[in-house]
């Protein structure tokens, strides 16, 4: 099992175990298809609803009451699902996808990976066990889910605007750049030949220069609060008018804080195009630019700052899944308190 498939909501374990299993067999599907295919409600699934999920999709299921002997089992078709209660009180699926002899490597949609002693997960597990087999009929498929791609033509249709705001990007950056050759010449030629009438005349200039700036920094600012505007009121139209045509049996299985909390959301898709693509795209272009004007300036200094690359890519991946993890459980309880 390489990768776990987190629960959106609490009443999704059941169904982002069946994920799981489908991805371990090369198929994808979303969760919502899955809360479909399995009867979610607002009390969670059944494990007669993922029985029939697995059934619907050309796999053989059998769901069985067992005891601790069946760890033993040499054929046990792995990965499995089993149903445990939390606390003795809450209901709960997760995945067993290997045994090593009394060791339990479980895949919890809750927790993510962990490991249980059998004489420990005994204690939570209620003995009911989902054992999916893929069907001669079988054949893996892939669903493919709209993601930040499918937002870029509301990019495109302000164009203009983009455009004005990578130039205003632009500008600044060569004034920064030009602010620095200027306080080389200080050091390296005006403090030295005491040309101070030559120093006020550029110093002048400078000002000029720093006024410049602000104002083109003024008019970004101001421009990506008009393509932030422009695009909220875009996606949440879209959202709002796909809400309005979505069936009863939706807002029956589902709290109305999940549905009110998509609406909120509508800001971080705003914030991840507008300003998070738009970051990186000027961000690559602002590297190439320095780091030339670095290189021809310093080969050494240059050669130092790349060598700091790496230690700054192994801090993003260090805290990604830490940060995604905090993203999730901030989504869950913005849909619980918006409920």
């Amino acid at each position: 099992m390489k990768k776990v498939i987190l629960q959106q909501d609490e009443k999704d374990c059941g169904v982002a175990c069946i994920a799981m299993i489908l991805k371990f067999y090369r198929t994808e599907i979303p969760i919502h298809k899955l809360r479909e295919l399995s009867g979610t409600d607002l009390d969670g699934t059944t494990a007669f609803g993922l029985k029939k999920t697995f059934e619907k999709l050309n796999f053989n299921c059998s769901a069985i009451q067992a005891d601790n002997d069946i760890w033993q089992e040499k054929e046990l078709p792995l990965p499995l699902i089993a149903h445990i209660l939390v606390e003795n009180k809450y209901m709960h699926y997760v995945v067993i996808y290997e045994v090593r002899g009394n060791t339990l490597l479980i895949a919890d949609p809750a927790k993510g990976k962990e490991k249980k002693l059998v004489s420990d997960f005994s204690k939570e597990w209620t003995g009911v066990l989902l054992l999916p087999i893929p069907t001669d009929d079988y054949q893996p498929r892939k669903e493919k889910v709209a993601g930040l791609s499918s937002f870029v033509p509301l990019i495109w249709n302000q164009k203009m605007i983009v455009f004005n705001i990578i130039l205003a990007s632009l500008f600044i950056t060569f004034f920064g750049i030009g602010s620095s050759y200027y306080f080389q010449g200080i050091l390296d030629y005006f403090i030295p030949n005491q040309a101070v009438s030559t120093l006020n005349v550029v110093s002048v200039g400078l000002i000029v220069i720093y006024l410049f700036r602000v104002l083109f920094e003024y008019s970004r600012n101001y421009l990506l609060v008009i393509l932030g505007q422009r695009m909220s009121i875009s996606i949440m139209l879209r959202y709002f008018k796909h809400v309005l045509t979505l069936p009863m049996n939706f807002f029956a299985t589902r709290k109305s804080g999940e549905i009110i909390s998509r609406f909120l959301d509508a800001n971080k898709i705003v914030d991840a195009l507008a300003s998070a693509t738009l970051s990186v795209f000027l961000d690559i272009v602002m590297v190439v630019i320095v780091g030339t004007t670095l290189a021809i300036q310093n080969g050494t200094l240059f050669l130092i700052t790349l060598a700091s690359l790496p230690f700054y890519i192994v801090a993003i991946l260090a805290f990604i899944k830490s940060y995604e993890k905090a993203n999730q459980e901030e989504m869950v309880a913005g849909a619980t308190l918006n409920s």
